[in-house]
């Protein structure tokens, strides 16, 4: 099954692993982990297709949703629901929870 996760890191900041992160941008896995060994995951080196497709989802969460003002957990949360993907969220201190299910009948 075809799950991502979002780490809370020590100085708040959260960590998205190749999964979370392509749910994100809307992107298959092997794209982002291509674009993570070749120059990181650093927004000011992320290729501008990929910048382009992160907006393109943002947007399209807040056509659904109505939402004006997206925050990152709340599109993952969306977007995994709509394409069947689970998402587990790490707080860092030892808690996996479950944000959402995986459905995706092809990785099940």
């Amino acid at each position: 099954m075809t799950t991502g996760t979002i780490r809370r890191q020590p100085d708040g900041e959260l960590y998205m692993d190749d999964q979370a992160t392509a749910l994100l941008f809307g992107v298959d896995m092997d794209t982002i982990t291509f674009v993570s060994k070749r120059s990181g995951r650093a927004a000011m080196n992320l290729p501008d297709q990929l910048r382009k497709a992160g907006i393109r989802r943002r947007k399209e969460y807040e056509a659904m949703t109505g939402d004006p003002n997206p925050d990152m957990l709340g599109c993952l949360v969306y977007h995994a629901h709509l394409e069947g993907i689970g998402l587990i969220y790490d707080n860092g201190e030892g808690d996996l929870i479950t944000l959402v299910e995986p459905t995706n009948q092809e990785d099940q």
